[in-house]
């Protein structure tokens, strides 16, 4: 069932090319990518933010979970799947060395920014993120990859995501606030370049947790920082407010509603989860 997308996607993530851009340190590619319709794009719906697997388990995390759960489903269809993801998120990984390779070579082997890069996409291809920059590259390329056809999709709760990488990086020393919100700016400017209007790039800050408590943290800031920043079209910004949201978020939001460029959008957790939750919406969805 599952085959003809296989090979098709298999033969998209092949063909890909490895651009080096000129400055920064996110790879990938805007929009002079741009692939006719294909099979692997067949049943994604863009207004459904991404799933965030690849960042719990990794590339390869995802590969070998979803091998080895095939092996002890006995429904052939849901076995075939299961196997389809494993290839295709092996032909990832395959993907991101090929890139790393690109950029070691771009280097010439003194080239600090593009050696850095370099070991980012090669991490990534084989084990889970662990840092920041990591994250965010590898954010940014599994989008890249979702919207190839659409040049948009829903990217959803950056923030809640990404802020376990960020909280580590801040008190290890890895990475700063400053450092945090150039990449973050970077990745902004990222998402211009594939497209700016009607995109469905949008990216929530902010928002409670299911058990009442606050889901914003600075880097909820940082980010409307980055938007202030760089007043561009993308990403729709949105802000999920409640009762316990964090003060500087709230600053924050102002601040970018004052530019005038009609963000950020508001939404209200103490009006619309439990409109939600009185339809039938399970509560724990509030995780995603």
């Amino acid at each position: 069932m599952y085959q003809s997308i296989v090979e098709n996607t298999c033969a998209v993530l092949d063909s890909l090319p490895t651009p080096i851009p000129d400055s920064g340190l996110l790879a990938g590619f805007g929009r002079e990518i741009i692939l006719p319709y294909q099979d692997m794009f067949l049943n994604d719906n863009y207004h459904f933010p991404m799933g965030t697997a690849f960042l719990k388990y990794g590339i390869p995390g995802v590969a070998e979970k979803a091998a080895a759960t095939a092996l002890t489903v006995s429904d052939p269809l849901r076995r075939e799947l299961l196997e389809s993801i494993s290839l295709v998120y092996r032909r990832i990984g395959d993907y991101f060395r090929r890139y790393a390779q690109a950029a070691e070579q771009a280097a010439t082997g003194k080239n600090a920014r593009l050696l850095r890069m370099a070991a980012n996409l090669r991490a990534l291809a084989d084990r889970r993120p662990e840092h920041f920059d990591e994250a965010l590259q590898l954010v940014f390329l599994m989008w890249r990859l979702r919207s190839l056809h659409s040049r948009g999709g829903d990217i959803g709760r950056l923030d809640v995501h990404l802020r376990p990488f960020y909280q580590r990086d801040i008190e290890t020393g890895y990475t700063n606030d400053r450092e945090v919100l150039e990449l973050l700016c970077e990745f902004w400017h990222w998402l211009n370049r594939v497209n700016s209007g009607d995109s469905l790039i949008n990216v929530m800050v902010g928002g409670k947790n299911p058990d009442g408590t606050d889901a914003g943290s600075q880097l909820s800031v940082l980010m409307l920082h980055a938007t202030k920043r760089c007043a561009l079209t993308e990403p729709h910004i949105n802000v999920r407010v409640h009762r316990k949201l964090n003060p500087a978020i709230y600053q924050a939001m102002l601040e970018v509603q004052f530019m005038g460029h009609g963000q950020a959008t508001v939404y209200n957790d103490e009006v619309v989860i439990p409109s939600l939750i009185r339809r039938g919406v399970p509560e724990e969805l509030g995780k995603l």
